[in-house]
């Protein structure tokens, strides 16, 4: 529930509980409310698409993607989508121009692409089932194509999908690799594309670099 303007220096945060949505101005350190609308159950998913110049919204229920227009300042729905929100995982891709949305407890291994051109489109479906509550999306900034991370003990696994192939390839199954990882944690990753690699933040700071396709 939370979305980063990068360009602008905004940052933008979803309330958990349901009541609505605020965004911090980093340059001048201020928060603004954003007009009502939009999906504001909790648990769902928030992305900042510059392509499109909007916050990308996906609620939990079948009210479907939202859009706020920054030009507008208006939200505006896209209809209804196969990836249902509640504990979904979403992620925008700089490399891809596109915003990913995927599985959830209704919808554990749907796939939806959000593409620049305004059109949502369901890609392959996922290897295995997803949630935001035990697997992790990133982007990888040396392929263009996504990471996967399982974090569950029993099925942990790193996938690589590939959406302009719209495949899937397993990279690790930690069988012969140490999984990097506590018992409970849940790492965040962040893409740092100058270097390559992906920063992972759980109890300590992890760089991984992607091997090339």
């Amino acid at each position: 529930r939370n979305a980063l303007d990068a360009a602008r220096s905004r940052f933008y945060h979803g309330d958990h509980n349901g009541g609505g949505f605020s965004r911090y101005d980093l340059k001048a350190e201020t928060w603004s409310r954003l007009p009502e609308g939009g999906n504001t159950a909790m648990t769902g998913v928030l992305e900042f698409f510059p392509e499109l110049d909007a916050l990308v919204n996906l609620g939990r229920g079948s009210d479907g993607v939202w859009l706020f227009e920054e030009k507008n300042q208006t939200w505006r729905n896209l209809g209804p989508v196969e990836v249902h929100g509640h504990h979904s995982l979403g992620r925008y891709n700089p490399l891809r121009n596109e915003v990913l949305l995927v599985g959830g407890n209704e919808s554990p291994r749907t796939v939806i692409r959000l593409r620049a051109d305004g059109e949502l489109e369901r890609l392959a479906d996922a290897p295995a089932d997803l949630t935001i509550r035990h697997d992790k999306l990133a982007a990888d900034p040396v392929t263009g194509g996504y990471l996967i991370l399982q974090t569950e003990p029993e099925t942990r696994r790193l996938w690589r999908f590939d959406s302009a192939r719209n495949a899937y390839k397993l990279l690790d199954d930690f069988q012969e690799t140490p999984w990097p990882f506590r018992r409970y944690e849940m790492p965040v990753a962040a893409a740092v594309p100058e270097h390559g690699v992906l920063l992972w933040m759980a109890q300590r700071v992890l760089l991984y670099k992607p091997p090339e396709e």
